[in-house]
């Protein structure tokens, strides 16, 4: 099957400033808390918070899944070359960028501890700052810029862009505002944007539907129950997502009578624990692996890399779980609140296309000691294990949809 063409439409911003250098003013509110984009690591910059550069490669993301996967554009790569700049393939041509970003007008800058947000481990938040709270370099802070900071985010076209081109761009910040954001941890939510006010691109304030997701290959999830308070939609989607994996009696067992109160939650459902004790030949003499789907790991379809951390005389040292030949892997899975375009706020989860995923070759590292060669998912294994047992799906991302969606 040929690919089909797409005709790239958008009749409410068809009236575009009739002098292409004009620059069109978008005015952004920041609504849930920025953690990182700074110069250093896990470091907010008060003086520039908002980096361009940044920005830039958010929108590049945002364009190559439409580009692919929407417009099936048929030279993809040339494309984002002749639209977005930069250099060529053979590192021999250079072209600049049709596309010029500014930022002004920024305001409403505060800097808080990020445990405002997470005051303890247990904490729903705290599943976004794990690496906050996991840093033992006590030069860096992990202070966050709090949520209600203001921008305008500036746009201007080069005069040999053209309309394709121009419509392009302005569907991709569409896309950009509603599932995007700034600075580390966005794909969780952090560092969430809005478009408040873009009188010449009105179209960016519209939601991006249901429908339009699935034009583009992705699934948009909402859940039932809405809120005037973003920062309360995002914490109800990441707290969906953090029971769906370690909750007892979802993730985990409920803990044994002789834990007590000891113990919020027994021995996992999902096997990658018992895969460890299997590779590594170690364990705790109560902790015999025992899981039914054996060495798998497919919680690292939410990302990578995981470390895996155990407790207890015998049981393993630290492990890794990561993709063979690098580093990490962003998540497919992105959360955070969705604007319906009525004043309301939804819990939003926005699964991406993520068809080689399961034959990604990984790798599970214990330091620079010992490397295991690891599979993250076979849907065969479906019914071995609980929690996408119950929610009658084949792989872990589908099955938390459904856990996500559910009342």
């Amino acid at each position: 099957m040929g690919l089909r063409k797409h005709r790239i439409e958008a009749p409410a911003d068809a009236a575009l400033p009739s002098n292409p250098s004009d620059w069109h003013d978008i005015r952004c509110r920041l609504i849930t808390p920025l953690y990182g984009g700074g110069v250093q690591a896990a470091t907010v910059d008060e003086t520039m918070p908002i980096r361009i550069s940044a920005l830039r490669g958010q929108l590049r993301f945002w364009w190559r899944l439409l580009a692919e996967h929407k417009w099936h554009l048929p030279d993809l790569r040339r494309a984002e070359f002749q639209l977005w700049g930069g250099m060529g393939s053979d590192d021999t041509e250079a072209s600049a960028s049709l596309v010029f970003l500014r930022v002004r007008n920024v305001r409403d800058i505060h800097k808080v501890p990020y445990t405002d947000y997470a005051d303890n481990r247990n904490a729903p938040l705290a599943y976004v700052f794990f690496p906050a709270d996991n840093d033992k370099n006590t030069d860096v802070s992990h202070d966050v810029l709090r949520e209600g900071l203001h921008f305008t985010l500036q746009l201007r076209f080069a005069t040999i862009a053209n309309e394709t081109q121009r419509q392009q761009v302005i569907e991709t910040l569409r896309w950009w505002a509603n599932f995007g954001g700034l600075g580390a941890r966005n794909r969780r939510g952090t560092g969430a944007v809005q478009v408040e006010q873009a009188d010449s691109l009105p179209s960016l304030l519209n939601p991006v539907t249901k429908q339009e997701a699935e034009e583009a290959r992705c699934c948009l999830t909402l859940r039932q129950n809405s809120s005037n308070n973003p920062v309360a939609a995002w914490k109800q989607a990441i707290t969906r997502l953090r029971d769906f994996r370690q909750k007892a009696g979802l993730g985990r067992n409920p803990p044994g009578k002789e834990a007590g109160n000891k113990k919020p939650a027994g021995r996992s459902r999902w096997p990658e624990a018992d895969a460890v004790r299997r590779l590594s030949e170690q364990h705790a003499a109560m902790h015999a692996p025992e899981h039914l789907a054996g060495n798998v790991f497919p919680r690292g379809m939410f990302g990578m890399p995981i470390i895996f951390h155990f407790v207890g005389r015998g049981e393993p040292a630290d492990h890794q779980l990561q993709p063979q030949g690098k580093d990490r892997m962003p998540s497919p899975l992105i959360l955070r609140p969705y604007h319906d375009g009525n004043g309301q706020w939804f819990a939003a989860a926005l699964l991406l296309p993520h068809d080689l995923l399961q034959q990604m070759s990984v790798v599970l590292q214990r330091g620079s000691e010992k490397t295991y060669p690891a599979k993250l998912w076979e849907k065969r294994l479906a019914a071995s294990v609980e929690p996408i047992k119950t929610q009658q799906a084949d792989d872990p991302l589908h099955a938390f949809l459904h856990y996500f969606a559910a009342p």
